[in-house]
């Protein structure tokens, strides 16, 4: 429920900062989007490997 909560939020404000013509609090590039991808998903293996999830 709350990873939906943070997509909507993400949403709500993506909108927002569209509208008002603002740059994306984002990264824009495929890069940093892929960099914070690979530190979640190394959070996720390590959290597993560790028994933790």
């Amino acid at each position: 429920m709350d990873a939906i909560q943070a997509f909507i939020v993400g949403l709500i404000i993506g909108v927002i900062f569209t509208w008002f013509d603002l740059p994306i609090p984002v990264p824009s590039v495929l890069g940093g989007i892929l960099a914070i991808w690979g530190v979640f998903i190394g959070w996720v293996i390590t959290r597993a490997l560790a028994g933790a999830l």
